[in-house]
């Protein structure tokens, strides 16, 4: 397998993909995908979790399909630069991309300068999970609820890896939402930075994913305040959801809002006017892939969720949830 790094809801929204009888045979695979590589493409750094998704999905479809599949990281700009490159490819098939789709959105909603793409034109293939973000603050801090975070005089201090990130942007929803004074300190490399700031005692918060947060709760470093999400984790029971936080009820339905963006966070996409047979097919290997047990067993040892939707109904989703943004835009501006 070739790798290139570069420089650089509701119930139906969380249904699982109904899979078919299973991944196709070798001499079902286009011959298009026969000759030539397969490029799949991600905007985040080496090592976090969409390098993980990424890189997984495309061992899978090299055993499962005979394909020649090669992973590229070009991140930067919060994700802009990738997002950008995955967008004007040539729409042959032979290139897709995982999406961060809130930070994707979010870009493109505050007319980010560098913007390229347009949300609404990507060719969906597929979600591998759609992982709620938490807030999360060291073991030790004297803020122990999100009512401290929110009454707090002093900033919440956020270590961020860049400006346009969704955790950019989450941070701005929350100080324009509930009046949290925030602080949003940029520039770090990856979760790996953030942590040992955290550590260092740099920054007091984080905003971050279930996945990435879950085994550092585990080990004792973090305390989660809460899940952004109608329903708990099984995996931490015990942290508040966003109906128990003791807010308004008009604040929890725009909290709730905001946290169906996430229901479609990791999501491979094509670029605009790929083959309509192309994207079939790739909606067809991805599903073979999410259905097969090794991979499932693959994702389960990591700690990785697998939330799959079908190509289908993520178009439908994103379109939806499209829509909702519109009204939440004037709690992203800075």
């Amino acid at each position: 397998m070739k790798t290139i790094i570069g420089t650089w809801s509701t119930a139906a929204a969380l249904s699982l993909f109904a899979f078919g009888a299973g991944p196709a045979i070798a001499q079902d695979v286009p011959e298009a995908y026969q000759d030539n590589t397969l490029r799949i493409m991600t905007s985040n750094s080496p090592g976090g979790g969409f390098d993980f998704y990424m890189r997984t999905v495309g061992k899978y479809l090299e055993s499962l399909y005979g394909m020649d599949v090669a992973e590229q990281n070009v991140d930067g700009a919060g994700g802009t630069l990738g997002d950008n490159m995955l967008y004007m490819s040539d729409a042959d098939g032979l290139t897709i991309g995982l999406i961060n789709f809130p930070g994707h959105v979010f870009n493109q909603m505050q007319g980010h300068p560098g913007v390229q793409y347009d949300v609404a034109q990507w060719e969906w293939i597929g979600r591998v999970a759609g992982v709620p973000p938490a807030l999360a603050v060291s073991a030790d801090s004297p803020i122990l609820t999100m009512a401290d975070a929110i009454s707090r005089t002093e900033p919440v201090r956020f270590g961020l890896e860049g400006r346009g990130s969704d955790a950019y942007y989450g941070t701005v929803f929350l100080k324009n939402l509930l009046g949290m004074p925030v602080q949003q300190i940029v520039g770090y490399d990856g979760p790996g930075e953030i942590a040992a700031a955290m550590i260092a005692g740099e920054i007091d918060a984080r905003f971050e994913s279930m996945d990435t947060l879950l085994p550092e709760m585990e080990n004792g470093n973090v305390r989660i305040l809460a899940i952004f999400d109608t329903q708990p984790d099984p995996r931490a029971p015990d942290v508040p959801t966003l109906g128990q936080l003791g807010l308004d009820d008009e604040i929890v339905a725009q909290l709730e809002a905001f946290a169906n963006i996430y229901k479609l966070e990791r999501s491979f996409v094509a670029p605009p006017n790929t083959p309509d047979e192309n994207v079939a097919f790739l909606r067809d290997a991805l599903a073979g892939v999410f259905a097969n047990p090794d991979f499932q067993k693959e994702l389960e040892d990591a700690g990785r969720a697998l939330q799959p939707m079908d190509g289908a109904t993520l178009q439908v989703e994103a379109e939806k949830v499209g829509a909702q943004v519109e009204d939440l835009a004037p709690l992203f501006a800075e």
